[in-house]
């Protein structure tokens, strides 16, 4: 099992990386376009700009699109609607108790790889939005910085379905514990 500073780290990562893209970007967008009203957040306010970063970050975090996204795969989710076990906490006894850490570690680095990804789509979807939005407001808008946010996007879905569907990951890893739990019970 992985200590509790790793994975303090891997929530701070998932909140700080998708928090600063969001304000980044949306500050290059404001500021390209509304330049007389508003001065950017980056160097000229560190300040607001960290503070900004980690609210949408804390934001992007609760909204927990990935819970939502992964939640038919989830192990707890398939014993529940294959196997009709209803008491989750035997399932959750078993991950802790008799799982290996070290697939314990596999299933929390490629969890966390999705909700990075989950977050960042979600992030560029909205910008995306504020974009469009801006396009038709102001006609002498910067078009380029779209490019670069599209980029990140599709990148971003990629990742995000690679991590749950390639091979070995996520399915793969919520599968075997599925059936490794299945097995332990029958061992029981």
């Amino acid at each position: 099992m992985q200590s509790d500073n790793a994975f303090t780290s891997r929530q701070i990562m998932q909140i700080l990386i998708p928090g600063i893209y969001f304000v980044t970007f949306l500050s290059i967008l404001l500021e390209k376009n509304l330049n007389e009203n508003f001065s950017g957040l980056g160097e000229k306010n560190l300040v607001i700009y960290t503070l900004f970063s980690i609210l949408f970050g804390l934001l992007f975090y609760l909204i927990d699109l990935p819970k939502f996204l992964l939640h038919p795969l989830f192990p707890t989710s398939v014993l529940k609607k294959k196997h009709k076990l209803e008491n989750h906490n035997e399932y959750f006894d078993f991950y802790d108790d008799k799982q290996i850490s070290k697939f314990q570690d596999i299933t929390e680095r490629y969890t966390s790889i999705f909700h990075l990804g989950v977050n960042l789509s979600f992030a560029s979807f909205i910008l995306i939005i504020v974009f469009v939005f801006l396009k038709c407001t102001y006609s002498t808008y910067y078009n380029s910085i779209i490019y670069l946010i599209l980029f990140v996007f599709l990148l971003s879905v990629l990742i995000s379905f690679l991590v749950v569907f390639g091979k070995n990951k996520i399915k793969y890893v919520f599968d075997r514990q599925v059936n490794s739990f299945l097995k332990w019970l029958e061992d029981k």
